[in-house]
């Protein structure tokens, strides 16, 4: 199948949004123009908050590992199938 076409697939483009200490994971759901929050805000100076960041990561990670055959490949640092391999 082509790019273009595996390009249809995807619903939303998972993102954040940092200012100053402040995290905020969001969603940009297709043919938006406007993000929308995930979770609620997190605060990188607070201990608990930076492992809820890495938590969401990790979870993140897993979810553009489903997605990888539906993303195109400026999106992934590599075009390898190295996402395949790793748990």
């Amino acid at each position: 199948m082509e790019p273009r076409f595996l390009l249809l697939q995807v619903d939303y483009l998972l993102g954040y949004a940092c200012a100053g200490s402040m995290f905020q994971f969001c969603v940009l759901p297709r043919d938006s123009k406007v993000a929308n929050p995930l979770g609620h805000q997190l605060s990188m100076a607070t201990r608990a908050d930076k492992l809820s960041i890495i938590a969401a990561a990790i979870q993140v990670y897993r979810v553009i590992k489903a997605q990888f055959r539906s993303l195109p490949d400026s999106y992934m640092w590599s075009t390898s199938d190295h996402l395949s391999t790793i748990e």
